[in-house]
């Protein structure tokens, strides 16, 4: 006959088991990934002596929360940021544990994963730039790993620069109250997969970037994950059947009953053998001629 102990506990590990399971999957299960908008822009010499790339976008509507999102990026390239953007537009940003990079080097790309917690995203990357002579001219090629609806492109033209081409030529320009110019770029709805490249030249004399750092960037300390809420919720849920499970165990057990022997009698096997003594008070076995227990003391009876 099975242990009800045993059968108790091992009922108790399968609940346990298969809490998990549905719950992991409920925190993964979600739509295709696709976009409802993405910006990107390219800003030369920006902050740095390079090529800041940014990647805004936003998730389709019936893209579940968090999302896993993956993005290509060429392997020259060095990643700066990953982050979500909350209700309020601030930026949350990814912990290095919750995103990876995965390098092709027959392709020379890097795949970037990362969870977000809001439909809308940014991350960053810095290209180098060749600026040892006042000629500049770089090569950026944007890969769209997932389809978009609504696909921009700006770039940015330095302030101290000049004589600034680009290829394709841009399909409208605008500019902002800081002084800087830019070329848009409006491709509208494009297909995963879909790849462009801008070829961009100028003429700078000097290696100080237009601005010493990036402003408005508002960071705050908030962050999510869906597995803290698993583990919460599997907490609540199988901790109460564990020790259920526990207490009832030990109910049944003759210790915790208390159910021994009310005196110490003497048995006698088929080959007339004395039987071991147990201790009227606790069950104890007793040892031959002993007078009181050694586990409680208690006196026993000749």
């Amino acid at each position: 006959m099975q242990n009800p102990i045993f059968s108790r506990l091992k009922l108790a590990s399968i609940l346990v088991v298969t809490t998990l399971i549905c719950l992991s999957s409920i925190a993964t299960a979600q739509a295709p990934l696709s976009l409802k908008r993405l910006k990107v822009s390219l800003w030369p010499e920006y902050d740095q002596p390079s090529l800041l790339v940014m990647y805004q976008g936003e998730l389709a509507d019936n893209v579940s929360l968090p999302a896993r999102i993956k993005f290509q990026f060429p392997s020259a390239a060095r990643l700066s940021s990953t982050s979500s953007i909350n209700t309020q537009g601030k930026f949350e940003y990814t912990k290095e544990w919750n995103s990876r990079q995965t390098t092709n080097v027959s392709t020379a790309t890097t795949q970037l994963e990362y969870t977000v917690y809001y439909p809308r995203f940014q991350f960053e990357v810095y290209y180098p730039i060749d600026t040892s002579k006042p000629e500049r001219s770089l090569s950026y090629t944007i890969t769209n790993i997932l389809p978009v609806s609504d696909f921009t492109v700006e770039i940015q033209k330095p302030l101290k620069a000049k004589d600034m081409k680009i290829e394709p030529a841009s399909q409208s320009s605008s500019g902002d109250e800081r002084g800087f110019k830019y070329s848009n770029y409006s491709l509208g709805s494009v297909k995963a997969g879909s790849q462009y490249t801008y070829k961009i030249s100028y003429q700078k004399a000097t290696n100080v970037p237009s601005v010493s750092e990036q402003p408005g960037v508002v960071t705050t300390t908030e962050r999510h994950n869906a597995w803290i809420i698993v583990v919460l919720f599997s907490l609540i849920v199988i901790a109460p059947l564990v020790i259920y499970f526990l207490v009832a165990s030990k109910r049944t057990s003759p210790q915790s009953s208390g159910k021994f022997p009310a005196k110490s009698k003497v048995r006698k096997g088929k080959s007339g053998a004395k039987a071991k003594k147990f201790c009227s008070s606790c069950g104890e076995i007793l040892r031959p001629g002993a007078k009181f227990c050694s586990a409680c003391g208690a006196k026993q009876k000749s």
